[in-house]
């Protein structure tokens, strides 16, 4: 049986999706159809990843002249380290109970859910919204992401927030995205510290932005990361430090950013906060066409 707080709500939502309720076809929602919920939840999920890159050559640009290093004696090292944080241990855990949870059927995730397996709240609130071996069901994925977020799981209120954004699943509600990202981001949730450090930064709120980035990459957030570095390399509530700015586009490199692995590159291509090494900078961007084939220059005519 669900427990904690909101039980009836809860037990109601996910005995109602898993069985008869919305087996008469599509559900509307405020005039949304599911299939536009869908739509919609996947494109707020990828935003969950959102990073101010727009900006981030322009930032990079303007800090050349201050951050530019001499060129180092050096000699250059022909084996850069090749860390690859995406497959660290605990990682790789969590990704296999993931891949676990995704075989178990509906009723199995529910049961776990209700005795307060987190992880399966957030996996069936999935299932519901894609109707996938149940049929779609809004209230039931907002019940088990609030059952989610209730026990502690960050990707639980995150989720809601992305669910409450305009052109979320459950229709625009600034207010209520922004409160679920926040206790999201203060969960330790890597990708809702990076949203509310990134429209902190858009907003000149420096210290705030930091403050979120900060956790965010500490808790190996890719885009986190790499926003911290466009705080470095710009000086923006930080004393600007061209080298911090490195290590973390190393950092976000690592971690599979490809924008960042590229941003290393021209880095150790200009000697900006490293060694001007070339063997490096081609390390990186092999590293960067790798995760993102847009990345990957483009072909001499006659190739």
């Amino acid at each position: 049986m669900c427990a904690g707080p909101g039980v009836r709500w809860c037990l109601v939502a996910v005995m109602c999706a898993l069985t008869a309720c919305g087996a008469g076809g599509p559900q509307r929602r405020g005039g949304v159809t599911t299939a536009q919920r869908s739509e919609a939840a996947e494109a707020a999920k990828a935003a969950e990843t959102a990073r101010p890159a727009t900006t981030a050559k322009t930032a990079e640009t303007a800090t050349n002249a201050a951050d530019a290093a001499p060129p180092s004696t050096t000699p250059p090292t022909t084996t850069p380290p090749a860390t690859d944080r995406r497959h660290h241990p605990a990682a790789s855990a969590q990704t296999e109970r993931r891949a676990a949870e995704a075989t178990l059927p509906p009723d199995a995730l529910a049961k776990l859910c209700s005795t307060g397996d987190s992880g399966a709240c957030v996996r069936l609130a999935a299932r519901f919204l894609a109707g996938d071996g149940v049929p779609e069901n809004l209230d039931g994925a907002l019940a088990l992401l609030r059952r989610a977020c209730e026990l502690g799981r960050g990707e639980g209120c995150a989720m809601l927030a992305r669910m409450f954004d305009a052109g979320g699943a459950a229709g625009p509600d600034a207010a209520r995205a922004r409160r679920w990202r926040e206790r999201a981001c203060a969960l330790r949730d890597g990708g809702a510290c990076t949203v509310l450090g990134t429209v902190a930064w858009r907003a000149g709120d420096f210290a705030a932005a930091r403050a979120q980035l900060d956790v965010a990459c500490a808790v190996e957030h890719a885009a986190g990361c790499f926003g911290l570095a466009v705080l470095y390399a710009r000086g923006d509530g930080v004393p600007r430090d061209a080298g911090r700015a490195a290590a973390l586009h190393q950092q976000a490199c690592e971690l599979g950013h490809a924008r960042a692995c590229l941003m290393l590159a021209e880095r150790h291509e200009r000697g900006l906060g490293v060694a001007r090494d070339a063997a490096r900078a081609a390390f990186w961007r092999q590293r960067a066409c790798a995760l993102d084939p847009g990345t990957c220059p483009a072909p001499a005519e006659g190739d």
